[in-house]
């Protein structure tokens, strides 16, 4: 997770491979490719506190104001551009062919979640298309029916 200053539903990324969650909370979606480094900049507003300093006597406590906005060449209402450095290290590698329920590796444990995604797809990002993804996400331990009009003569049934 991004650092997240007591963050209200106004802040917003700007730029970068970034993506909100559903509690709100930002997130780096990938480094750069091939390992390199990239940078996101988030824009954050927060809830005025008791005891505040706050130039516009028009804001109460609680309502949002923008990070720093009113610095000198700053814009009213525009919070500061906060960046980012995002790198990656060395993270933990599924190997081709391999399938992931429990975790390994530093890998999770998606078997018991309730929801997954996948965050970054490298190939996606350059524009590779659905069917040549790096990864797919599939519920393996539902039951799937495939319904047949009529078995050919070749296959052997049997109850």
């Amino acid at each position: 997770m991004l650092f997240q200053i007591f963050s209200t539903n106004f802040s917003y990324g700007f730029s970068g491979p970034y993506f909100q969650d559903y509690t709100g909370q930002f997130w780096a979606r990938a480094a750069g490719q091939d390992g390199s480094a990239t940078n996101i900049v988030l824009r954050w507003f927060y809830p005025l506190q008791p005891g505040f300093y706050y130039p516009d006597t028009n804001k109460h406590v609680g309502d949002c104001v923008a990070w720093l906005d009113r610095r000198p060449g700053g814009t009213v209402n525009v919070p500061v551009d906060v960046n980012y450095d995002i790198t990656w290290g060395h993270p933990p590698i599924l190997q081709v062919g391999e399938t992931l329920l429990n975790e390994k590796r530093g890998l999770p444990n998606i078997r018991s979640l309730a929801s997954v995604q996948i965050a970054y797809d490298e190939l996606q990002a350059q524009g590779a298309g659905n069917l040549l993804s790096l990864a797919r996400l599939y519920d393996p331990l539902s039951t799937r029916t495939l319904k047949s009009v009529s078995v050919p003569s070749s296959i052997k049934r049997q109850n």
